[in-house]
């Protein structure tokens, strides 16, 4: 099944299941569909690649080899700022859309470092298709060894982060997908050591974690001199536990943590609340 942005339409959306069908029947040789809901669907081989409508009029191309766009990361993106005179830094950009959906809401500039060569390659093409590859760059290396020039060079960083350890649950048979989803090539408090690397004294890291492992990430963001300034809780609704949280830390100051009221995905009539309206308005 193929990922959609809204997570929890995966397993209803149209287009998704229409493009899986023809998949199956259609292995030997190359199809080709366009469908209504959610982008365009092309089948090369076995792959199955997408583009995807972002905020500010940009479109990404993604496909089956790489961790797709998720509704964490767009989420993500929305709680993180970056002014028009800072740059930013992703850490793990897979195929960059957190860089591209910061900038086209935002007038900063925002680099990556992605360790898969391939996503690397994906990422630079879609800064190219987006006309952003004069606010940033794709660099294809690993977080945990920044170039020099990485080093102390940002205002912000933003990272969305596999959640999972590798002694815990599966671990996907795809090498680029195995490390996007479990931290195989970096944990949280490595993650949190290249922050404080490539930031400024002052300066932002955004992510978003788990909720049950957020004593976690704490831990890891006190031992880099990093300090929790924003913490908001995604719910579904208002009778779930939260599923996510984001997360605005700053380097090199003490400052008072700021819990902002949650935000629900769905209001009380079982519809998307108006606020999640808001986030995706410009989507697809």
């Amino acid at each position: 099944m193929v990922s959609c942005t809204r997570e929890q339409e995966t397993s209803s959306c149209t287009a998704c299941n229409i493009a899986w069908f023809l998949a199956q029947g259609n292995k030997k040789r190359q199809v080709a569909l366009r469908a209504t809901l959610h982008g365009i669907f092309i089948l090369e081989g076995l792959l199955l690649t997408q583009t995807v409508k972002l905020a500010g009029g940009h479109e990404i191309l993604q496909d089956d080899r790489f961790f797709k766009l998720t509704q964490d990361s767009v989420l993500l993106s929305d709680f993180a700022y970056i002014s028009s005179d800072e740059r930013g830094l992703d850490l793990g950009a897979g195929i960059g859309c957190l860089g591209i959906m910061v900038m086209g809401r935002d007038k900063g500039s925002v680099d990556g470092i992605e360790i898969e060569a391939e996503a690397a390659r994906l990422a630079t093409d879609n800064y190219a298709r987006c006309s952003l590859s004069g606010r940033g760059r794709i660099v294809t290396g690993d977080f945990r060894a920044l170039p020099g020039d990485m080093v102390q060079r940002y205002d912000m960083c933003i990272s969305n982060p596999p959640y999972y350890s590798p002694r815990h649950g599966q671990i996907a048979l795809q090498p680029s997908l195995a490390t996007a989803r479990t931290a195989l090539n970096g944990d949280i408090s490595e993650l949190c050591r290249a922050a404080a690397r490539a930031l400024k004294t002052g300066g932002r890291l955004y992510l978003c974690y788990k909720p049950s492992a957020l004593h976690e990430l704490f831990i890891a963001l006190r031992d880099n001199l990093l300090a929790p300034k924003r913490l908001r809780l995604v719910h579904l609704n208002t009778k779930k536990r939260a599923g996510l949280a984001l997360v605005e830390a700053r380097r090199d100051r003490a400052c008072e943590l700021n819990v902002m009221p949650p935000l629900f995905i769905n209001d009380e009539k079982g519809g998307e609340s108006e606020e999640y309206r808001r986030i995706y308005k410009d989507f697809y």
